[in-house]
């Protein structure tokens, strides 16, 4: 009997454009990023500390100019200027940020990024479901 590998989709990382490997390149980047989505790459994962934001501020131009938009994963846990915490008000901010960066309304996936020592776990749940719960509507106030 064969084993067949099933694929459902293809998610394109952005870390490696986000210059914390080395200097970023915007043209090469927003070349890549058009490319996978010509193809038939219509998801990406991001998070704030991808380069400070570099990641998502390059997918939000390259897709401000598309009508259809790809879907976006990010994360919370880790913020803008990389610092690790997951203070409710923090991971407010940090989200907000993410989706002024992205240009967007909506995110398909919201990760806790790498949680540590979380000790507001509850307030971090309710905040978690309320965003979920106004994926129609605008997000939070």
């Amino acid at each position: 009997m064969e084993n067949k590998i099933i694929i459902k989709k293809i998610v394109l990382g952005t870390w490696s454009i986000s210059g914390d490997f080395k200097k970023p390149n915007k043209k090469n980047a927003k070349k890549l990023i058009k490319y996978c989505y010509q193809k038939g790459i219509n998801e990406f994962d991001v998070a704030p500390n991808y380069g400070c934001g570099f990641s998502e501020k390059i997918l939000g131009q390259v897709f401000s100019l598309y009508k259809k938009k790809p879907k976006f994963n990010t994360k919370i846990g880790n913020n803008h200027k990389k610092l690790k915490s997951f203070d409710i008000n923090i991971l407010k901010e940090t989200f907000h940020k993410s989706l002024k960066n992205l240009k967007v309304k909506k995110i398909n996936i919201l990760f806790l990024h790498n949680p540590v020592n979380i000790r507001n776990y509850k307030e971090i749940i309710f905040f978690l479901k309320r965003l979920k719960k106004k994926k129609k509507k605008k997000i939070l106030d």
